[in-house]
């Protein structure tokens, strides 16, 4: 029985071949997409704590935070609650990050 199994391991065809390593370029790639979103999340987050950080500005629009990152202002908001930003309760979309 195992020799069996062992055998037809080793009698691929060629068609069975072609999707192993389709199967596997797909891996690869899925690995490779997952890991360049988490690199620009990264470098977005990176870019938001430094504009929010910026001795020269206490508060940061959403507008000029949106642009910068080149996200739409949703996933903007995403990201700056994740960094612990908070927006002001007094003025609207404005954003700034305890220090």
């Amino acid at each position: 029985m195992n020799y069996e199994w062992h055998e037809r391991c080793y009698n691929l065809d060629l068609m069975d071949e072609a999707v192993i390593v389709l199967v596997t370029i797909g891996i690869v790639l899925a690995l490779m997409e997952v890991f360049h979103r988490y690199r620009v999340e990264r470098l977005r987050k990176r870019i938001l704590r430094n504009m929010l950080t910026d001795e020269r500005w206490s508060w940061r629009t959403i507008e000029a935070l949106h642009r910068a990152i080149g996200l739409d202002p949703g996933p903007t908001r995403e990201l700056l609650i994740k960094i612990g930003a908070r927006a002001s309760v007094l003025e609207k979309e404005v954003w700034t990050l305890e220090k």
